[in-house]
């Protein structure tokens, strides 16, 4: 764990001592571009959990309230960016919500075995045992 925090604060070291060494004007540039960058590079999981649900055929394992929580989230960021002007801001957090959007679809391609999906009522697959 300590290695793990020892490469986390070398890298914002590295990271900050890399912006700091640009000029004033296009710093706020570089830094917009690797945040958007190291956002756009998380949604890795997300792509990840979607490959899973294929692969198994279910959405067993990907929560619901979670997909729809970040959905409106998302959303809303990338709403902001668009109307401020941001565009770092609005191309990764839209990036973010077509991943959403793929990941909520699948709720209706393969629904999950053993619960119904809240707000969209999708699933199960499996009926009860009674």
């Amino acid at each position: 764990m300590y290695g793990q925090l020892l490469a986390l604060f070398f890298s914002l070291y590295c990271i900050f001592s890399y912006v700091n060494w640009q000029p004033n004007e296009t710093a706020a540039d570089v830094m917009g571009g690797i945040a958007a960058a190291m956002q756009i590079i998380s949604l890795g999981g997300q792509i990840y959990e979607i490959k899973r649900a294929v692969s198994f055929g279910h959405t067993e394992y990907i929560p619901a309230e979670l997909q729809f929580g970040i959905f409106l989230l998302v959303s809303q960021w990338t709403a902001f960016g668009a109307l401020i002007g941001n565009y770092y801001i609005a191309v990764a957090n839209f990036a973010a919500l077509l991943v959403n959007i793929a990941t909520v679809s699948l709720y209706f391609i393969y629904p999950p075995l053993t619960w119904r999906v809240p707000i969209i009522g999708v699933g199960p697959q499996q009926k009860k045992k009674e």
